[in-house]
Protein backbone atom coordinates (compact mmCIF):
# COMPACT_ATOMS: atom_id res chain seq x y z
CA UNK A 1 0.00 0.00 0.00
CA UNK A 2 1.42 3.38 -0.99
CA UNK A 3 1.77 5.90 1.78
CA UNK A 4 0.66 9.44 1.14
CA UNK A 5 3.17 12.17 1.69
CA UNK A 6 2.35 14.24 4.75
CA UNK A 7 0.29 17.32 4.06
CA UNK A 8 0.39 20.06 6.64
CA UNK A 9 -3.06 21.35 7.48
CA UNK A 10 -3.16 24.74 9.15
CA UNK A 11 -5.78 27.01 10.60
CA UNK A 12 -6.87 30.09 8.71
CA UNK A 13 -4.07 32.63 8.61
CA UNK A 14 -5.88 35.27 6.62
CA UNK A 15 -9.25 36.97 6.58
CA UNK A 16 -10.30 34.91 3.53
CA UNK A 17 -13.25 32.81 4.73
CA UNK A 18 -15.95 30.97 2.85
CA UNK A 19 -19.43 32.41 3.31
CA UNK A 20 -22.87 31.45 2.05
CA UNK A 21 -25.31 33.74 0.24
CA UNK A 22 -26.48 35.14 3.61
CA UNK A 23 -22.96 36.07 4.72
CA UNK A 24 -22.66 33.23 7.24
CA UNK A 25 -19.21 31.70 7.62
CA UNK A 26 -18.98 28.10 6.35
CA UNK A 27 -17.18 25.79 8.80
CA UNK A 28 -18.07 22.30 7.46
CA UNK A 29 -16.97 20.45 4.33
CA UNK A 30 -18.56 17.26 3.00
CA UNK A 31 -16.28 15.23 0.72
CA UNK A 32 -17.78 12.32 -1.20
CA UNK A 33 -14.74 10.14 -1.83
CA UNK A 34 -16.52 7.48 -3.87
CA UNK A 35 -19.92 6.92 -5.43
CA UNK A 36 -19.56 3.15 -5.11
CA UNK A 37 -21.93 1.54 -2.64
CA UNK A 38 -22.90 -1.93 -1.49
CA UNK A 39 -26.62 -1.03 -1.31
CA UNK A 40 -29.24 0.76 -3.38
CA UNK A 41 -30.59 3.12 -0.74
CA UNK A 42 -31.97 6.62 -1.23
CA UNK A 43 -28.59 8.22 -0.53
CA UNK A 44 -26.53 6.95 -3.45
CA UNK A 45 -28.50 4.37 -5.44
CA UNK A 46 -25.51 2.96 -7.32
CA UNK A 47 -25.95 -0.65 -6.18
CA UNK A 48 -25.49 -2.96 -9.15
CA UNK A 49 -24.52 -0.12 -11.46
CA UNK A 50 -21.24 0.38 -9.66
CA UNK A 51 -19.27 3.59 -9.70
CA UNK A 52 -20.48 6.20 -12.16
CA UNK A 53 -17.55 8.62 -11.73
CA UNK A 54 -13.81 8.06 -11.38
CA UNK A 55 -12.36 8.40 -7.90
CA UNK A 56 -9.60 10.86 -7.15
CA UNK A 57 -6.30 9.66 -5.74
CA UNK A 58 -5.39 10.12 -2.10
CA UNK A 59 -3.07 13.07 -2.80
CA UNK A 60 -5.87 14.88 -4.62
CA UNK A 61 -8.35 14.46 -1.76
CA UNK A 62 -5.79 15.61 0.79
CA UNK A 63 -4.88 18.62 -1.36
CA UNK A 64 -8.55 19.64 -1.63
CA UNK A 65 -9.08 19.28 2.11
CA UNK A 66 -5.96 21.34 2.80
CA UNK A 67 -7.18 24.12 0.49
CA UNK A 68 -10.56 24.28 2.22
CA UNK A 69 -8.97 24.22 5.69
CA UNK A 70 -7.03 27.27 4.56
CA UNK A 71 -10.38 28.96 3.89
CA UNK A 72 -11.68 28.32 7.39
CA UNK A 73 -13.11 24.81 7.27
CA UNK A 74 -13.05 23.26 10.76
CA UNK A 75 -14.97 20.02 10.20
CA UNK A 76 -14.48 17.53 7.38
CA UNK A 77 -17.12 14.85 6.81
CA UNK A 78 -16.03 12.00 4.51
CA UNK A 79 -18.93 10.31 2.76
CA UNK A 80 -19.72 8.34 -0.37
CA UNK A 81 -21.49 6.12 -1.68
CA UNK A 82 -19.93 3.90 0.95
CA UNK A 83 -16.52 5.36 1.88
CA UNK A 84 -15.28 2.06 3.33
CA UNK A 85 -15.13 0.84 -0.29
CA UNK A 86 -12.45 3.44 -1.15
CA UNK A 87 -9.16 1.54 -1.26
CA UNK A 88 -6.99 4.23 0.40
CA UNK A 89 -9.54 5.38 2.97
CA UNK A 90 -7.28 4.60 5.92
CA UNK A 91 -4.58 6.90 4.55
CA UNK A 92 -7.03 9.75 3.96
CA UNK A 93 -8.51 9.36 7.44
CA UNK A 94 -5.16 9.11 9.18
CA UNK A 95 -3.81 12.23 7.45
CA UNK A 96 -6.99 14.24 8.01
CA UNK A 97 -7.19 13.19 11.67
CA UNK A 98 -3.65 14.49 12.29
CA UNK A 99 -4.69 18.01 11.34
CA UNK A 100 -4.74 20.30 14.34
CA UNK A 101 -8.09 21.94 14.99
CA UNK A 102 -9.94 19.90 12.37
CA UNK A 103 -12.71 17.49 13.33
CA UNK A 104 -12.94 14.54 10.96
CA UNK A 105 -16.13 12.49 10.64
CA UNK A 106 -16.87 9.41 8.54
CA UNK A 107 -20.41 8.68 7.33
CA UNK A 108 -20.98 5.00 6.55
CA UNK A 109 -23.77 2.45 6.32
CA UNK A 110 -21.72 0.41 8.81
CA UNK A 111 -21.95 -2.98 7.14
CA UNK A 112 -18.20 -3.16 6.44
CA UNK A 113 -17.11 -2.00 9.90
CA UNK A 114 -15.08 -4.51 11.87
CA UNK A 115 -12.85 -4.47 14.95
CA UNK A 116 -9.78 -3.48 12.90
CA UNK A 117 -11.53 -0.38 11.54
CA UNK A 118 -12.94 0.43 14.98
CA UNK A 119 -9.49 0.30 16.59
CA UNK A 120 -8.02 2.60 13.94
CA UNK A 121 -10.92 5.05 14.24
CA UNK A 122 -10.47 5.18 18.01
CA UNK A 123 -6.71 5.76 17.69
CA UNK A 124 -7.29 8.60 15.24
CA UNK A 125 -10.02 10.21 17.37
CA UNK A 126 -12.42 9.91 14.45
CA UNK A 127 -16.15 10.48 14.80
CA UNK A 128 -18.41 8.06 12.94
CA UNK A 129 -21.94 8.61 11.69
CA UNK A 130 -23.66 5.33 10.81
CA UNK A 131 -26.72 5.70 8.59
CA UNK A 132 -29.01 2.71 8.41
CA UNK A 133 -32.00 2.02 6.21
CA UNK A 134 -34.65 -0.59 5.73
CA UNK A 135 -34.97 -2.39 2.43
CA UNK A 136 -38.45 -2.17 0.88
Amino acid sequence: MAVASPIAFSAVASAARLTDSHGRVIHDLRVSITDRCNYKCVYCRTGELGAQYPELGIEEYLRLIKLFVGLGIEKVRLTGGEPLLYRDLDQVLESASRAQGIETTLCTNGTLLDSDWAARFRNWGLRINISTFEEP
